[in-house]
């Protein structure tokens, strides 16, 4: 394609108020090569190629309409501009409600570990109250193990005694009488204080 075929192609687009790279883009997608044929179109090129004299009238017409072209180049530089305004607040925005987010999972965070931390000193504390308890079960068990070992200790004997009277009884007559009451008497006597002692 011809220089002036260009030319006349990317003016029909400009005067269609597309932008520079707007233009690159529909040369780019028609394969339109550049002049140099090296590289593509982009909107640098786009605009000297609208700005070449190709004689005295196209010279004098873009001439002409180059304040028209400084206007639409300042307002897509505005709008461009608007764009980047109003992404930086969107941006901002977002990075306050992420603020705000990270505050809030902050405070859970402190919540689970305080509530977590009265949990567990309420298990130690049941632990440690738990143990003092099961303690004294133990020394009670022993204290009550060792009055029964003395229980079946003193029945022991208890029976003993008992068993040699009941011997003392068959050997002795019925003159023997007195020695027999002293007899059942000693044994008697220490059965009441045995009895009297485990019954206190």
């Amino acid at each position: 394609m011809l220089k002036e075929d260009i030319i006349k192609e990317i003016q029909r687009l400009r005067d269609m108020n597309l932008s520079y790279q707007k233009i690159a883009d529909s040369l780019n997608e028609r394969k339109i090569s550049t002049i140099s044929g090296r590289s593509k179109w982009n909107k640098g090129s786009v605009s000297r190629m609208l700005v070449i004299r190709i004689d005295a009238t196209k010279n004098n017409q873009a001439k002409s309409n180059m304040p028209n072209k400084l206007n639409r180049v300042k307002q897509d530089s505005g709008d461009e501009l608007s764009k980047v305004k109003h992404q930086k607040e969107e941006l901002a925005k977002e990075l306050k409600q992420v603020k705000q987010t990270n505050s809030d999972l902050q405070n859970k965070l402190n919540r689970v570990k305080q509530d977590s931390g009265d949990e567990l000193s309420k298990v130690k504390h049941q632990k440690e109250e738990l143990a003092k308890e099961l303690k004294q079960v133990k020394q009670t068990n022993s204290d009550l193990q060792n009055k029964l070992n003395r229980v079946k200790q003193d029945t022991d004997e208890l029976s003993k005694v008992k068993h040699q009277r009941e011997e003392l009884a068959k050997e002795n007559s019925e003159n023997n009488f007195p020695i027999l009451l002293l007899e059942l008497m000693k044994t008697i006597i220490p059965f009441y204080f045995i009895h009297n002692k485990y019954m206190k």
